[in-house]
């Protein structure tokens, strides 16, 4: 074969199949009814590395499979009868990422990734609160579909090291869950989203024994409140954390000893 220095492939398929129900306790009735999930998705990824330039990249072609019954929602949605059904999906994600090692200490890196996934099925298909849906007419199960981008900064040193990164995710159709302040069922909302982020980490070595940390993070999410509406509503804090800052220090008092304390 042909070999090619630098360049290293890794490939492989995951493969998952999951059968569930939500079932109330006290009444024995399916809060969920029973699903079958399936989930195959063959993989290949490349990297190169030519001096002080690293490229990686892939492909991983997700298909998804969703089967259930015909089934009646709880009386709390109405009684609903819910024509069963199988639903599949496909998507192809890719990826892209580059570091540059600029100068001694110094690199510099930029990535692109897409992700797959599904809403909360569960909550989908025990809210239905309508006549004459079925489990393919349910919009609210179609996949979630993430554009991620990341660039930062990294300088290393004997002294200590600095990493500095700035990342961007957004989605057309996002998966949040929103409660009903009058009944208190919650439902999924498919409406896009945007996150936005900050994060930087630090080191300082002053002495030998002594080893100083930092980090902090900052994330900024916005949604919208229905489809075309524009992005000009904070997520809650089921998916948006707050500013977070962490100081720590390490003395290495003696050998195979030490002590450390944080805030955060």
């Amino acid at each position: 074969g042909v070999v090619v220095p630098g360049l290293e492939f890794a490939g492989g398929v995951d493969w998952l199949a999951d059968t569930s129900k939500q079932r109330l306790a006290l009444t024995e009735r399916d809060w969920v009814p029973p699903l079958e999930f399936q989930s195959l998705a063959p993989f290949a990824q490349l990297e190169y590395e030519a001096g002080p330039v690293t490229v990686r990249g892939g492909v991983r072609r997700e298909h998804a499979s969703l089967s259930v019954d015909t089934y009646t929602t709880l009386a709390v949605y109405g009684n609903r009868q819910v024509l069963g059904g199988e639903r599949s999906f496909d998507e192809l994600v890719k990826n892209l990422g580059v570091v540059w090692r600029f100068a001694p200490g110094w690199s510099g890196f930029a990535a692109y990734s897409e992700g797959f996934g599904l809403p909360d099925v569960g909550l989908v298909l025990r809210a239905v609160n309508v006549n004459g849906r079925s489990v393919q007419s349910l919009v609210a199960l179609q996949p979630i579909v993430t554009d991620n981008r990341e660039a930062g900064l990294t300088w290393q040193h004997r002294l200590g090291s600095l990493t500095t990164s700035v990342y961007e995710s957004s989605s057309d159709l996002s998966g949040q869950v929103r409660i009903n302040a009058t009944t208190g069922i919650g439902s999924v909302v498919r409406v896009p989203v945007r996150v936005r982020g900050l994060e930087l980490a630090g080191e300082l070595r002053p002495a030998r024994d002594w080893t100083l940390n930092a980090t902090y993070a900052r994330t900024t999410s916005l949604t919208a409140t229905a489809e075309g509406q524009p992005l000009d509503v904070e997520l809650s804090s089921r998916y948006q954390g707050p500013d977070k800052l962490v100081l720590a220090t390490r003395w290495a008092f003696a050998p195979g000893a030490s002590a450390r304390i944080q805030a955060s």
